[in-house]
């Protein structure tokens, strides 16, 4: 489903199934409740402790995947980091963003360097494992192998850094969901009261 499909989905609902050009909701209007939307849903898809069916989290076809992420010496930390490519969904940051490797298949192992665990203080310490922490939409690498000045990610991203033209990805089944809560988000930000007529209701 398209931006722009979600988009008039919701704006058909909204008129009771048929254009109106007289009507006062514009689709522009719906549109910009679109990221809240959903992220709402992703996010509480994702929130769960369930794993997929080959046991990743979250399902690698929601990922999307960024090869070469140029990435710099911070002379102020000694260390390498780079932004990451798109504007991360607000989940959980280890589902949020997967993984961080190397084209070669070498993968960064993800880790907390404030929890003061063993595990954290070998890895900043050993430079034979590299590593990586999440720090807002900045990436800090850690052990980088010598010569590496790009690496590949793969993360979830948030809807405000989709066009109109671009499909929104969401959890199977959850499309009508996403309409609904959309739907809903804007009825609440209009101060719109469902007709009951329109919308069905037998009451």
């Amino acid at each position: 489903m398209t931006v722009e499909k979600l988009c008039e989905s919701v704006f058909l609902m909204v008129n009771g199934g048929k254009p109106s050009p007289d009507d006062n909701v514009m689709r522009a209007d719906i549109a910009a409740l679109i990221p809240d939307a959903v992220n709402a849903v992703m996010a509480a898809f994702y929130q769960n402790d369930v794993p997929s069916a080959d046991g990743t989290e979250p399902n690698p076809v929601f990922l999307q995947v960024f090869e070469s992420v140029a990435v710099a010496l911070n002379s102020t930390r000694g260390k390498f980091t780079f932004a990451l490519p798109k504007t991360p969904l607000s989940v959980n940051v280890f589902k949020s963003v997967r993984s961080v490797g190397l084209d070669n298949g070498l993968l960064f192992t993800h880790f907390y360097p404030q929890d003061g665990t063993l595990m954290s203080y070998y890895i900043q310490t050993n430079r034979n494992m590299p590593a990586y922490s999440v720090e807002g939409t900045e990436v800090v690498l850690y052990n980088m192998p010598t010569g590496t000045t790009a690496v590949l990610v793969k993360q979830l991203v948030h809807i405000d850094d989709y066009l109109l033209s671009d499909d929104i990805i969401v959890p199977s089944g959850t499309e009508s969901l996403l309409i609904n809560k959309l739907y809903e988000m804007f009825l609440r930000q209009k101060g719109m009261v469902p007709d009951n007529l329109i919308n069905g209701a037998t009451t």
